[in-house]
């Protein structure tokens, strides 16, 4: 059974959970899409998908499938040490902080981009259902042959033989594609961490009763669009004259990054934290995470979640 890996790391969930009294676990309030109440949800479960880093064996020189994953700890290590600091002080100014947090953020955008996460998820799905131990169970993907036969494909297309064959011509692009986004995730990391590193960092504060939420896609970036090939456009793109960056740190901060000159911390107000949890519910994939329960919240993510359904029907 594969591990569960989290794109939403449970160190940074954590900043975001109610305190309760034992047994009870922290958690923190979940606003999925379509839905008018939270749920309850301890961080180990949820922003998890099973399998999302591992890696093949072959892949990688030590042969260690969770290479990747370890990864991604060692980061969520080094930003524990540097959210303790903002915690503490409300700036980046140190070297080694903005090091560890540009980093950690850079890895968030990578790992929760909806278009990795989509990708991956529709790997994984493939490759579980048209490989190996499925292979024998030919009677039982129907659905495959009708999809078949939409496309133009005759008899021996269509027979266990052609089946098989296309299934496996499948998988193995499928598999080809993931190691490709995967390896190159590293990378892609250190660039756009590079890019952070040039630009200026602001930890700006909540006004008082007010709070940031957070989703499962929470790198914001207001000043570009999402275009069909981020992966290429957005490393380069983040490091453009124009660009801003927002990142949730907790309920009573966030993160800005921007090439224009800003003081270490800076307080919002009431509209401009509005506006950037409106922005966070808009670039959510599937849920909107509070730390107290916002009955507005609900019935905005609601509303998005109508309009993009009307949009997929026009």
């Amino acid at each position: 059974m594969a591990n569960n890996h989290h794109f939403l790391p449970q160190m940074y969930l954590r900043r975001w959970t109610t305190s309760v009294d034992p047994p009870m676990e922290p958690f923190v309030y979940a606003y999925y899409r379509g839905q008018t109440d939270p749920k309850r949800k301890a961080p180990q479960n949820i922003g998890y998908v099973p399998g999302l880093y591992a890696l093949n064996p072959n892949w990688v020189a030590d042969g260690d499938p969770e290479a990747l994953e370890k990864l991604f700890s060692r980061l969520e290590g080094r930003a524990r040490s540097a959210f303790g600091f903002i915690d503490r002080h409300r700036h980046l100014q140190h070297v080694e902080h903005r090091e560890a947090i540009a980093h950690f953020v850079a890895a968030m955008f990578l790992r929760t981009h909806k278009e990795q996460l989509a990708e991956a998820r529709r790997a994984l799905e493939w490759v579980d259902e048209l490989v190996a131990d499925q292979i024998e169970e030919l009677g039982g993907l129907d659905s495959v042959r009708r999809l078949i036969e939409r496309f133009g494909g005759g008899p021996e297309d269509t027979s266990d033989a052609g089946l098989l064959q296309f299934m496996t011509a499948v998988a193995t692009r499928v598999a080809t594609e993931r190691k490709y986004r995967l390896m190159r995730l590293p990378a892609s990391c250190e660039k756009i961490a590079g890019h952070f590193l040039a630009m200026h960092f602001c930890v700006t504060l909540a006004p008082p009763l007010q709070q940031f939420v957070t989703s499962d896609s929470p790198v914001l970036l207001p000043t570009m669009n999402e275009p069909p090939h981020w992966w290429r456009t957005h490393e380069v793109g983040i490091g453009q004259d124009g660009a801003e960056i927002w990142f949730p740190l907790d309920p009573d901060k966030a993160l800005l990054v921007t090439r224009k000159p800003v003081p270490l911390t800076m307080f919002l107000g009431a509209g401009q934290l509005e506006e950037i949890n409106r922005l966070c519910m808009r670039r959510s994939l599937e849920f909107v995470i509070t730390h107290r329960r916002r009955p507005q919240i609900a019935a905005f993510v609601a509303a998005q979640c109508a309009i993009e359904q009307e949009n997929r029907g026009a």
